[in-house]
């Protein structure tokens, strides 16, 4: 899921609602409307998706059809149809990855997932129309952890994962190129599955939901670029929620997830 600022729309594509899906939906602030384009991404759960506010489309790569079987191919949507990009240079198939947009240098960022049986730990930078592989100091290896864009202080942020089949804590800032981890004085502890955005009212980096060693979570924290503090908690624990910030309404939109107790997948649309 992804805020189309062009648009004044919230993008959501695909996932998993019993069957894989393959459905375009946008959100804008009042009501859902699903979209039907001549021709779309194949149906997936798990893919990366941000909005590449240079070239005004929403970006969607990757994502998977089952826990072994890992998509490489990425999309765009400009609001009426999606158009498959070149397969040629693009970042070897994955899901559960990262990816933000980096308005600084104008480029999407995509980190780290699963190719199926191993945990990645690679950087990729596209510039709009060519992909270039970037490691420079990344972390360790890792899935389904949280990544987003932080406008105010320029840098992209990720935390938590899925480290070697275990949970993990970490708070990590990627800053013109260079990985670096942020060693703050307080964190949501270990996770995976949460969804992390910016909140442009707040000025900070939201953390929302996720899984823990033990459960899914409820709770909400926020990060300055310093420390983590909690603000909220979520009217149930889930995660593998979609989240997106709109600009236009000044509210973080937070939509599906799973309860991760009976596997129920969630429908509602929160708003913070």
């Amino acid at each position: 899921m992804a805020f189309d600022a062009s648009r004044g729309k919230i993008v959501l594509f695909g996932g998993y609602g019993g069957p894989l899906l393959a459905d375009t939906w946008e959100y804008d602030g009042t009501q859902w409307t699903k979209k039907f384009p001549t021709h779309s991404p194949a149906a997936r759960r798990n893919a990366a998706m941000i909005y590449d506010a240079l070239h005004q489309r929403t970006v969607l790569c990757g994502g998977e059809v089952s826990t072994t079987v890992t998509l490489s191919d990425c999309w765009t949507w400009d609001g009426t149809a999606w158009t498959q990009l070149p397969t040629s240079g693009t970042p070897p198939a994955r899901s559960w990855a990262g990816m933000s947009w980096d308005d600084a240098r104008g480029r999407a960022v995509l980190f780290g997932g699963t190719n199926g049986t191993t945990a990645l730990g690679d950087t990729w930078e596209w510039d709009g129309t060519t992909w270039s592989k970037d490691d420079a100091g990344t972390p360790n290896p890792r899935q389904t952890y949280s990544m987003a864009w932080d406008p105010l202080r320029a840098r992209t942020i990720t935390y938590g994962g899925y480290v070697q089949g275990t949970p993990t804590d970490g708070t990590w800032e990627f800053v013109d190129g260079v990985w670096n981890e942020n060693p703050t004085h307080a964190s949501p502890g270990q996770q995976f599955a949460g969804s992390l955005v910016y909140d442009g009212v707040s000025q900070t980096v939201l953390l929302i939901g996720g899984r823990g060693q033990v459960g899914t979570l409820d709770g909400t924290w926020s990060y300055d670029g310093t420390t983590w503090i909690q603000v909220a908690r979520l009217p149930s624990a889930r995660g593998w929620s979609a989240a997106a910030f709109d600009s236009n309404r000044n509210k973080v939109v937070l939509f599906g997830g799973s309860n991760g107790v009976s596997s129920t997948n969630l429908a509602e649309t929160l708003e913070f």
